[in-house]
């Protein structure tokens, strides 16, 4: 009973983190795009916008590197 349990916990817990991970890669891909039209528009500077994608692109590895774990966790259970 308590596997069925843990096992439940586990699925629950990688679609959580699955749906959250999902909305962050989301919130950057929007961000990289606006800062792009920032750019065209002349609001931020050229070292401005490299310095905030290569944060966002530092930011989304991250997020990838997660993702991998979980989807190891996933295939364990």
């Amino acid at each position: 009973m308590k596997n069925i349990s843990k096992c439940k916990t586990t699925q629950r817990f990688v679609q959580t983190c699955t749906a959250k991970l999902t909305f962050f890669k989301s919130i950057i891909q929007k961000t990289i795009i606006s800062i792009n039209r920032y750019k065209t528009l002349d609001i931020f500077g050229a070292s401005e916008l490299n310095i905030e994608i290569k944060s966002l692109e530092d930011i989304y590895k991250n997020i990838l590197n997660i993702n991998k774990l979980i989807v190891s966790i996933k295939a364990i259970n």
